[in-house]
């Protein structure tokens, strides 16, 4: 016969819904975010130099689903700043 004695005394009933708590998890999922965060860290020390002045830099991540054709906005920010500027 198996007993299992959780400790319950110091939960939340809504905590007690939380499968992971009570060490109930998906294996899918376990391995799925290992994976992603064996991408993350690839993409960040890709992206990590040092400047010349001994400061660390990184570049941003960008988000691959995007269409490589984005529309400019540039025409949309000059004409807010050439508001801006002849408001006052």
């Amino acid at each position: 016969m198996l007993i299992t004695n959780l400790p319950v005394q110091n939960m939340k009933v809504s905590d007690m819904w939380d499968l992971d708590r009570i060490g109930i998890a998906d294996e899918l999922q376990i391995f799925s975010k290992t994976v992603e965060d064996q991408l993350v860290q690839e993409q960040f020390l890709k992206g990590l130099s040092r400047c010349e002045d001994g400061r660390y830099c990184v570049s941003l991540p960008w988000v691959q689903k995007f269409p490589p054709n984005i529309a400019s906005n540039r025409h949309i920010a000059e004409k807010k700043g050439y508001l801006q500027l002849h408001e006052n």
